[in-house]
């Protein structure tokens, strides 16, 4: 028996093993690229004076609530000049 009549044979069992070989590596690739390193900033506590922090940590929340539609909480809010 040659590797083509095995193939033909047993196309279905290959057939899977390929899926299941191409899922594990498309989730470790997407595991890989999903953490973001957040660099160590100074940090200080948002000024409830500041309309403007107050605003867009609000928009931003609201904004990420529409495209993840998951609760959303906003752990710290900075300034990006």
């Amino acid at each position: 028996m040659n590797l083509k009549d095995m193939i033909s044979n047993y196309s279905g069992l290959f057939a899977i093993l390929v899926y299941t070989l191409l899922f594990i590596l498309f989730s470790f690739i997407r595991k890989a690229f999903k953490h973001e390193t957040v660099n160590d900033v100074e940090r200080k506590p948002l000024d409830v004076n500041d309309e403007y922090a107050l605003v867009a940590s609000l928009m931003a929340s609201i904004l990420h609530r529409e495209k993840t539609h998951k609760n959303v909480k906003v752990i710290s809010v900075r300034e990006v000049r």
